[in-house]
């Protein structure tokens, strides 16, 4: 379990995810509160020669945002998290 609180457009909310990981492979997310509980969805890694692309797969829903809205804010989302765990990654591998 990952929980958390989030400044959601002026608004701070609770966020909590259900993650099952299956490494090598990738790992499993269920959110379980804030905008997108009751999505599931499932990252996966596929190796192109010296680098990794992850894939995303799932169903997103969400009673806090408006269904012509939705796709855009998953890949906002996923977009984020992409490069706070670039820059995650990068710092690690400065001190290690």
């Amino acid at each position: 379990m990952l929980s958390w609180e989030q400044d959601v457009d002026g608004r701070w909310l609770r966020m909590s995810n259900r993650l099952t990981f299956h490494p090598p492979i990738g790992f499993f997310v269920e959110p379980l509160e804030g905008p997108m509980a009751g999505s599931k969805f499932f990252n996966y890694y596929v190796l192109k020669g010296n680098k990794t692309e992850v894939v995303g797969v799932g169903d997103w829903n969400s009673e806090a945002i408006p269904a012509a809205q939705l796709e855009k804010a998953v890949m906002a989302n996923l977009e984020k998290v992409f490069h706070e765990d670039s820059a995650g990654l990068k710092e690690y591998s400065r001190k290690t």
